[in-house]
């Protein structure tokens, strides 16, 4: 006889594209932005003051580079339109605001000319201020980086070229290509940016853990953590002491939190949001989602029965066993049934106790279906108890594919 359980016998059943014209552009007050780097390009002719953006200039252009970047000049990548810098190099730059560059360029083609531009980093479509250009007339090209919700290295990369005798197509020439790189330092960003926890065992002893950093303009009030929540009853939320990380070019404020599931939280999915005021006037609240999946103590071993390649209509039989999480812990089996039967009928289930009360082993027989199916499945649900944690019910399936004996001779 087997103590504190029911055992039941059950019987179940990259596009091209022309370029639009600036004045349109500007009175219908559009931003284009794009994936990746997000970013923006628009073509504009004869720009007398740049107003705020990096200029990308080559020597015989004129102009005072970027204070806050270095130029890679790479003058002549294109016979038909003259780029004496196509490449800029930011350097540090923050993740507040995007940042626009100027690309000057003339047309050397020796004829009046229209630009196409491609490229899976752009966005939209740029604007010019007329739709042509005459042979010598110059222009610029305008790059928007997007860093907001980015970290580390950025690369934006525009295409232009000429529009030959296909609209929207270039000349077999075909495109230049413009590239502004920087490097992301957000005010405040969470490591890793976000937490992919398919599982959680509701007793784990080892924590969910993340970083939250920041830096401040005003070395008199660092960065700081004023209040934090798990979202959730069924969570708590620890925060470590800040430390103070310095590298040769970079210093900020950096803090560890540490979230752990309360024993009683519930089994099943569980979504948290976690709650992060800060003393940063960029990012004063954070929120980081994390979704997971709750487990209990209790484990079947092993996880999926395979019982084979009976016939139809033939017997199948198969066993696992069920036990704590924790090596040696007592549990107790009080029901086990059948929870999903598939086409198998006569299902029979028995469990018995194993040495020292620490594990449970459930055998399973029955009839498998009478027809030659590649895949059926017989679901056993155990109800059980471990030592220390709540009553849990878990769900061990028997697989098999049914399938008539080969002929004799084959």
């Amino acid at each position: 006889m087997v103590n504190a359980r029911r055992v039941k016998n059950a019987v179940a059943p990259a596009s091209r594209s022309r370029i639009r014209t600036l004045g349109r552009a500007a009175a219908e007050g559009r931003a284009d932005t794009q994936d990746m780097c997000k970013l923006g390009v628009i073509v504009l002719i004869g720009m007398a003051t740049l107003g705020g953006v990096a200029r990308a200039e080559g020597p015989d252009v004129g102009g005072t580079p970027p204070a806050d970047g270095q130029l890679v000049s790479r003058p002549g990548q294109h016979p038909l339109l003259n780029f004496p810098v196509t490449e800029v190099d930011l350097g540090p730059i923050s993740d507040a605001r995007r940042v626009t560059t100027a690309f000057r360029f003339s047309n050397a083609s020796g004829r009046t000319v229209r630009l196409v531009v491609d490229g899976c980093h752009l966005c939209g479509l740029p604007a010019t201020d007329k739709p042509g250009y005459g042979p010598g007339e110059s222009g610029t090209v305008f790059i928007e980086l997007d860093p907001v919700g980015r970290r580390g290295e950025v690369r934006g990369i525009g295409g232009i070229g000429v529009e030959g005798g296909m609209p929207g197509r270039p000349t077999p020439e075909g495109l230049v290509q413009l590239l502004v790189r920087a490097q992301v330092r957000p005010e405040v960003w969470i490591d890793p940016p976000e937490m992919m926890v398919p599982e959680l065992v509701r007793r784990e002893v080892r924590p969910l853990v993340f970083e939250v950093s920041g830096r401040s303009a005003d070395l008199s009030r660092p960065f700081a953590i004023t209040e934090a929540s798990a979202g959730s009853e069924h969570a708590v939320l620890e925060v470590l002491p800040p430390s103070r990380v310095e590298t040769a070019d970079d210093r900020f404020t950096r803090y560890t939190l540490k979230l752990r599931l309360k024993p009683d939280a519930p089994l099943g999915p569980l979504a948290l949001n976690v709650r992060i005021a800060t003393s940063s006037e960029a990012a004063p609240v954070l929120h980081y989602p994390i979704s997971t999946l709750v487990r209990g103590e209790l484990v079947g071993e092993p996880d999926v029965v395979i019982v084979g390649t009976p016939a139809p209509g033939g017997a199948f039989a198969g066993s696992f066993v069920v036990r704590s999480r924790v090596d040696g812990e007592p549990m107790v089996v009080k029901e086990v049934d059948v929870a999903a039967a598939g086409l198998a009928t006569g299902v029979v289930l028995d469990a018995r106790p194993g040495p020292g009360g620490t594990s449970w082993t459930v055998w399973v027989r029955g009839i498998a279906p009478r027809r030659e199916i590649m895949f059926d499945e017989v679901g056993v649900a155990v109800t059980g108890r471990t030592a220390l944690g709540g009553e849990e019910t878990i769900v061990v399936p028997l697989r098999m594919s049914v399938r008539l004996p080969p002929e004799p001779g084959r």
